[in-house]
């Protein structure tokens, strides 16, 4: 089992690793990390999203319990999240979204799913897979509103805010990828060429996203960006997985096996597409990169911790 979960985090941090050596001896700049980020942003992962979304008919994996689980999990850990990032950090509305995007949307795609086939069963991915869609689709979405909120709240009226906020959503790569990946799920399948293209471009997501990472921490000084990591950290790898926990033992009641992936899932760390996020729109970006760097560090021992209580080593 250990040797399977180093075999899930190994990878990720090899990534990491492989982007601070390259910036660290000079072979990417500043420039070319940047470059990278907006590679990832504009077309790699709006690719992978438009094929996880278009490929994965919604009947298959529909289970209304964990969806509603799942949900209100994410929803409290990111209100919770919002409420002390106002209180305690006095942020303004873009920080507090990136702040919540951190602590709730996990790493479930790229982790999650190989844990979960690892501890679980071929099976029990179908949890994995439904858990991403509800981080792309709806906190991902959240989160790019509230930061277009927060940017022109200042300037706009009311109806001048929301003419603003739904025509930068509108032309936003993720918000398009996800709709027109709907769009080819519900009505009409892709050309074999065209979810060929996606794939060649989305495979590239996860592994720039994380080199991206990497070079950017080469520039900050770690102890500083992980000090100012801790609260989000702990946040993501302790309340999240409690409150999925109490959820799914005292609120819903749901197969045992769904229950077991929903917390498992919330134990994993920030999903590194919130770095691409926070650094394509300039918010949090030191706090964003420490987090799922220091998350995934701290994440193979909340895994483990969750396998034990739940029983499933």
């Amino acid at each position: 089992m250990i040797g399977g979960l180093l075999t899930v985090l190994l990878p990720v941090f090899g990534c990491i690793i492989a982007g601070y050596l390259l910036a660290h001896k000079k072979i990417i700049d500043a420039g070319g990390a940047d470059a990278l980020n907006r590679f990832v942003y504009f077309a790699a992962f709006p690719a992978l999203l438009f094929n996880f979304v278009a490929r994965t008919p919604l009947e298959k994996v529909w289970n209304q319990a964990f969806l509603f689980a799942w949900l209100l999990s994410l929803g409290i850990t990111y209100l919770v999240t919002l409420a002390a990032s106002r209180l305690i950090y006095g942020d303004d509305t873009a920080a507090m979204a990136v702040r919540a995007m951190n602590c709730t949307c996990a790493n479930t795609a790229f982790m999650g799913i190989p844990l979960l086939i690892l501890v679980l069963g071929k099976e029990v991915a179908l949890p994995g897979i439904l858990a991403t869609m509800v981080i792309v689709t709806i906190f991902f979405n959240l989160t790019l509103a509230l930061i277009e909120v927060g940017r022109h709240s200042g300037t706009r009226g009311k109806g001048h805010l929301f003419f603003y906020v739904a025509v930068s959503l509108a032309k936003n790569p993720l918000m398009l990828a996800v709709f027109a990946g709907a769009l080819s799920s519900a009505l009409f399948p892709m050309p074999k060429a065209i979810t060929t293209l996606c794939e060649l471009l989305g495979n590239a997501a996860v592994p720039c996203s994380l080199i991206a990472v990497g070079a950017f921490i080469a520039a900050q000084k770690v102890s500083e960006m992980a000090t100012g990591s801790i609260v989000p950290t702990a946040i993501k790898l302790l309340l999240h997985p409690l409150v999925t926990w109490i959820i799914v033992t005292k609120v819903v009641v749901m197969d045992p096996m769904w229950s077991a992936a929903a917390v498992l899932l919330a134990a994993l760390p920030s999903a590194v597409s919130c770095f691409v996020i926070a650094k394509q729109h300039g918010v949090l970006v030191v706090e964003t990169s420490g987090t799922i760097w220091l998350s995934t560090v701290l994440s193979s021992g909340t895994v483990l911790a969750v396998l034990v209580f739940m029983r499933l080593v």
